[in-house]
């Protein structure tokens, strides 16, 4: 899965898209059900799937990393904090599975040399 990857302002986004022959219900569900999750990405955990919500990142040190979800449309939108950035995952129906969307959004680093 190639991005498409343009500057905007204050860092880049990357955008992936891919076609999935699995329905919207299955492909949310590995995006938002613990026990999916964990099959592609056990380092995240769902803990309050709402807006407003938290999803943590296992850091593998005993510490969590907090992710506050940003907008949440039940099987459609997940977006959530990454660090300083942010990442979309858009879901939309088609006939004989779904198209995932991947946005992320990467605030560019600024140069701290004197």
């Amino acid at each position: 899965m190639l991005a498409v990857l343009r500057q905007v302002q204050g860092g880049y986004r990357a955008r992936f898209e891919r076609r999935l022959n699995h329905p919207v219900e299955k492909v949310w569900a590995m995006l938002t059900d613990n026990e999916q999750l964990k099959k592609w990405f056990p380092e995240l955990h769902v803990d309050d799937l709402r807006e407003g919500g938290v999803i943590k990142f296992d850091m593998q040190d005993g510490t969590f990393e907090e992710m506050a979800i940003l907008e949440l449309k039940d099987q459609s939108v997940l977006q959530y904090t990454w660090g300083e950035d942010q990442v979309r995952f858009e879901l939309y129906p088609e006939a004989g599975g779904c198209s995932l969307v991947l946005i992320e959004d990467i605030q560019a680093l600024t140069d701290h040399t004197p």
